[in-house]
């Protein structure tokens, strides 16, 4: 699993628990955050998310999705 594919449901959990903030998200996936304790989410899920977000190529497409934002 990547973070691009993540599902409808898990997006929605994830932006209402971050209050739709993605600096926040950000912070969380750096420092390896426990997302499994999030109800709704699972341990799968949360290893993911910090592995997609260590692997360098990612993070630049990260940064790039958050400046098309921004725009």
């Amino acid at each position: 699993m990547n973070i691009p594919a993540l599902g409808s449901t898990e997006i929605q959990i994830l932006a209402q628990y971050f209050e739709d903030n993605l600096d926040d998200f950000e912070d969380a996936a750096m420092v390896e955050y426990d997302f499994g304790q999030i109800p709704g989410l699972h341990e799968t899920l949360h290893q993911s998310i910090c592995q997609w977000f260590q692997n360098e190529d990612n993070w630049c497409r990260w940064m790039e999705l958050r400046e098309q934002l921004e725009r």
